[in-house]
């Protein structure tokens, strides 16, 4: 167990690159530039718990608040590393409690499922460690809910405060534990529970503004198919596998529904309780992202609780197989093919993060900002968030060692690369400064990095890698040659890469 962990965090720090990603410019940098320009006295509880999207990400803000007070500056791996740590100590809460008598064996496969790049987007964005520390959160607190013993019930009950306000889905453990002291009978910790869950949905939802692309309405087949989406993800390995996944969506739901069932008659309350967590946060995203499409639901952000639903199942097997070799022997194959798949499928992407980031880095050191995100606005504010930080000194850019180098070399290279084959596309009005290209990791790797697997590389060339970033071909539009400047191209073309 402890090599395959090992292992996966030496392949997830392949993808740490210190530049900010995603989330991370409104959810860390803002508090970070306040206790610059304004000191300490101005940090208040409205700060640290203001909204993103629709969380309350309190840890994310002290992690950032900590830094500050220890360097004066963010420094974004720190929460990568808190995230890492946090998905370890969750596999051995879960471990320790499910997995008496089962051996070194089957520690080793139920490790092979828990650690894999499926879910690695949750490690490789830094303010994402909060889905992390919120499964943790939730994990700990039903683990010391069942441990019982003086102090944990309302130990339980606090931590699942703590869940709530690192992530939404917090309101999920909070149910779980009500329905857990009603099915105890203990009405007085029934009664303080759901007191403490008033006040904390009041705190919550004080000052809540609905987000934007946020709707609340009645679906109940598209809900339905979120669900099983969701659940199904991790079965998705190849383009056009929405259909697949959702069939195996509902397999996995319907075996996890029965093994909470069996978790009950055994009165195995911290496995039913677990199960119920996974399933009700299921529940509450598909609600949630009504309208957002199944291929949403499908993201690697939320591949976390799939990967932990199959581990509950994985394990609850193993316990049914005890003495039987043939079925520990076939649930020990099972484990390691899914585990190969998953790597040999999403492992070699890890890397384009640490290259996307120094990519973008090296563009900042060269005096043109700009970052990847999907919208204009959205990337305006990127920016724009960005530079205060910089100005103040609250982040400094990764050292890109040889990426400015490499950029210069295959620049020209890569321009003819991609134009050759229809991917420059429309929006050449940036030529003005270097010639940024948005266009897939995988052809910057091929072309200005190093070999990229060639079956990832051939996904890209069939216009089926969803995931486009933006790279920096540096240089200004002198080196561009003149039959690829302000070239335009058709929608057939279009599906093949993204526009500027």
């Amino acid at each position: 167990m402890v090599a395959v962990a090992g292992l996966y965090v030496v392949a997830l720090s392949r993808g740490f690159s210190g530049f900010p990603s995603g989330d991370d410019y409104p959810a860390i940098f803002p508090i970070a530039c306040q206790v610059a320009e304004h000191g300490w006295a101005s940090v208040r509880w409205e700060n640290l718990q203001e909204q993103h999207f629709s969380h309350r990400i309190v840890p994310v803000r002290l992690i950032t608040l900590l830094q500050m007070a220890l360097g004066g500056q963010v420094i974004l791996p720190v929460f990568q590393w808190v995230g890492v740590v946090a998905w370890a100590v969750a596999f051995l809460i879960l471990w320790r409690c499910a997995g008496a008598g089962l051996g070194p064996g089957a520690g080793l496969a139920a490790a092979l499922i828990w650690f894999q790049p499926q879910a690695a987007d949750n490690s490789l964005v830094p303010m994402q460690a909060q889905n992390l520390l919120a499964i943790l959160a939730a994990l700990t607190a039903l683990a010391w809910r069942a441990r019982g013993g003086r102090g944990s019930t309302p130990g339980a009950w606090l931590l699942a405060g703590v869940c709530l306000f690192t992530s939404g889905n917090g309101v999920v453990v909070l149910a779980v534990l009500g329905l857990w002291e009603l099915a105890e009978r203990r009405w007085r910790a029934a009664v303080g529970g759901a007191a403490w869950t008033l006040f904390l949905l009041t705190a919550y939802f004080h000052g809540f503004v609905n987000p934007d692309r946020q709707e609340y309405r009645l679906a109940p087949l598209e809900i339905l198919g979120n669900a099983l989406a969701m659940v199904g993800a991790t079965v998705k390995l190849g383009p056009g596998a929405v259909p697949a996944a959702v069939m195996a969506g509902l397999a996995i739901a319907l075996i996890s529904l029965w093994a909470a069932g069996q978790a009950w008659q055994r009165g195995d309350r911290f496995w039913l309780a677990t199960y119920l967590f996974v399933l009700g946060t299921v529940g509450l995203a598909a609600v949630s992202r009504v309208g957002w499409g199944f291929d949403f639901m499908m993201t690697e952000r939320y591949r976390t609780y799939p990967l932990l639903l199959l581990f509950l199942v994985w394990v609850q097997a193993a316990h049914s197989a005890r003495g039987i070799r043939i079925r520990r022997a076939t649930l020990a194959v099972a484990a390691t093919g899914f585990a190969l798949a998953s790597w040999w499928h999403y492992g070699p992407s890890i890397p384009n993060a640490r290259r996307a980031g120094l990519a973008q880095a090296a563009s900042w050191e060269r005096g043109f900002p700009g970052v990847f995100q999907s919208e204009g606005k959205v990337r305006a504010a990127a920016v724009e968030i960005l530079e205060r930080a910089l100005r103040l000194g609250v982040y400094r850019l990764p050292p890109t060692g040889l990426i400015a180098e490499a950029a210069e070399e295959t620049a020209v290279t890569a321009r003819w690369h991609i134009a050759s084959r229809g991917y420059l596309l429309e929006g050449t009005e940036r030529t003005a400064g270097p010639a940024w290209a948005w266009f897939s990791s995988a052809a910057w790797s091929q072309v200005a990095f190093r070999p990229f697997p060639r079956f990832a590389l051939g996904r890209w060339l069939r216009g089926e890698n969803q995931p486009i970033l933006p790279m920096v071909l540096a240089g200004g539009p002198g080196e561009i040659p003149e039959e690829i400047q302000g070239r335009r191209v058709g929608l057939a073309e279009k599906k093949q890469g993204a526009g500027f």
